[in-house]
């Protein structure tokens, strides 16, 4: 008998098909409207604070006759500062389950959770208020894992890959305009928000039951993995002859343990490079509505926040055309600008900054999503993702300490002095990053890898 020729051992769940189908589009249309409605929502939070206000949550903290107190004020923050620890912090479990279970089981339980929340929050207002608490904890967890069963969808297009990438990080900043349309329909129709998150777990039903049924068991791995596990399982050192320009230790850094990776600088430094621009981030959000007597300037940041879903195609454009270090200077330079504007005490001056950091909020954490790919891999792609938004949500708890200082302690200024200073042990990272892959052949962008 003729012997059969051995094929190509490349992952049984991953229908190369796909990636040159008409399937994919679709996949991405359902995942960019997920992200959009879904991912970063408990960021939206001005809107809703103003609206639990007016429904006087949390007013039973203050004393009898005032109608605003700082004791109320800051347990509306603690239940925004959960929400951004869960969406942040939670995303290791989510990242687990996407590595042991893959994307469509993650994906049904971000939609559990995103409908747990929203009824939570329906019943705290006839049981309790700290159930708004709860209510965001969940939330902000169903969000995180939304979005990790969704990235890899991005390698269905080996030559937009950083392109699509940047494009989710548009959509999960573009999310927290969510809860402003909940504000505007609030007011314009007459109806409680409570009951217009009822309504939302239709809208999730709608976005969520398509996705379980289209997308594969196994998240979509990028051209150049797949092309990789053609070569070893050929036996075949064409692949890795084409590549010999590249790095040593960074494709060794690939295969490594996941253990190996999380102590590896490449991570350890990512983490605190997040860390650090998240935190004056969500610092901001925070504390802005007590920065200005003029509403037209709170309102003006909203927008500009909720807006930094438009700045995908700069953000994309600039990261296509820009090595890896470069991408982090930018991000870095982005922030500490803004920190910068917000010290001058110039009103007028303000919306610089503001543009400045939804600017750096976009690029933050496309940066983010294409490194850990582009650097790591996809072996333990979850757990890596997981394990820095925990460090990143843990630092970021010190965001209700600055609140509270802020209201307290100390003015903005200084803190805000300090934040901003704190960017400039952040060049470190790119200066490694530099030194490592400082050869345009050491990094090849996302998008051109192999189609």
């Amino acid at each position: 008998m003729e012997e059969v020729p051995k094929q190509p051992k490349v992952p049984p769940t991953v229908d190369l098909s796909i990636y040159n189908g008409n399937k994919r589009y679709l996949l991405l249309f359902l995942a960019e409207i997920q992200m959009l409605m879904i991912s970063g929502i408990v960021f939206g939070w001005e809107p809703l604070q103003d609206a639990m206000i007016q429904q006087n949550v949390f007013l039973d903290l203050c004393s009898k006759g005032e109608t605003s107190c700082k004791a109320q004020s800051l347990r509306l923050n603690l239940v925004y500062t959960i929400g951004t620890f869960t969406a942040t912090g939670s995303a290791f479990v989510s990242g687990y389950i996407f590595d042991k279970k893959g994307p469509i089981w993650t994906n049904i339980i971000a939609f559990v959770l995103m409908v747990l929340g929203c009824i939570v929050w329906y019943v705290a207002q006839y049981i309790n208020d700290n159930l708004y608490i709860l209510s965001f904890a969940l939330i902000g967890t169903g969000g995180p894992a939304c979005q990790v069963s969704l990235l890899h969808i991005a390698n269905l297009f080996p030559k937009i890959q950083s392109s699509i990438s940047s494009s989710f990080s548009g959509m999960f900043v573009g999310s927290s305009f969510i809860f402003k349309v909940f504000s505007i329909i609030a007011e314009r129709y007459h109806i409680d928000i409570p009951v217009i998150f009822m309504y939302y777990i239709a809208i999730n039903i709608l976005l969520f039951v398509p996705t379980f049924f289209m997308m594969d068991s196994k998240p979509y791995l990028p051209m150049e993995e797949i092309n990789r596990l053609h070569a070893i399982s050929n036996d075949n050192q064409s692949i890795n002859n084409q590549h010999e320009h590249q790095n040593q230790n960074h494709q060794n850094l690939k295969e490594k343990s996941a253990i190996q990776q999380m102590l590896s600088w490449q991570f350890i430094l990512l983490c605190l490079f997040m860390s650090f621009n998240s935190l004056h981030e969500i610092f901001y959000i925070g504390i802005v509505n007590t920065l200005f007597t003029d509403q037209f300037y709170i309102d003006f940041f909203n927008y500009s926040w909720y807006c930094g879903l438009f700045m995908v195609p700069i953000v994309g454009y600039i990261m296509l055309k820009s090595n890896i270090y470069l991408n982090s200077i930018y991000v870095i330079s982005a922030g500490f600008l803004f920190g910068i504007v917000a010290l001058i005490p110039v009103t007028k001056l303000q919306p610089v900054g503001f543009i400045l950091v939804s600017l750096q909020n976009v690029y933050l954490w496309a940066f983010f999503f294409v490194y850990l790919s582009e650097v790591f891999g996809y072996n333990n792609y979850g757990k890596l993702m997981g394990l820095s938004s925990i460090v990143t949500a843990l630092i970021g708890l010190l965001e209700y300490l600055l609140v509270y200082l802020t209201l307290n302690v100390l003015t903005f200024f200084w803190l805000n002095l300090i934040l901003t200073l704190s960017k400039i042990p952040l060049y470190y990272f790119s200066y490694k990053l530099w030194k490592t892959y400082k050869n345009p052949k050491d990094y090849l962008p996302l998008n051109q890898n192999d189609n």
